[in-house]
């Protein structure tokens, strides 16, 4: 399970395997948001192209981002 608090967190190591996949490298250590945002964007900019194969992985990079970010069903203690 990834762990997060506030900004920072723990990738648990099936999303880190999911992102090595999708990155085809290891992702390194991910420490906070921030990182995990620049990754994915600098990522993103290196598929180019209209192919499905791009829109794909384009996709996959999206989803993988809106699985793990702030706000995406998880919630500070009150």
């Amino acid at each position: 399970m990834t762990i997060r608090f506030g900004n920072q967190v723990g990738l648990a190591s099936r999303d880190r395997f999911r992102l090595m996949l999708l990155l085809e490298r290891d992702p390194g250590d991910i420490v906070c948001f921030a990182q995990l945002q620049a990754l994915m964007q600098q990522h993103r900019a290196t598929v180019r192209g209209g192919s499905r194969e791009a829109e794909f992985l384009r996709w996959l990079m999206d989803r993988e981002w809106n699985r793990l970010a702030p706000g995406s069903g998880y919630r500070e203690p009150l």
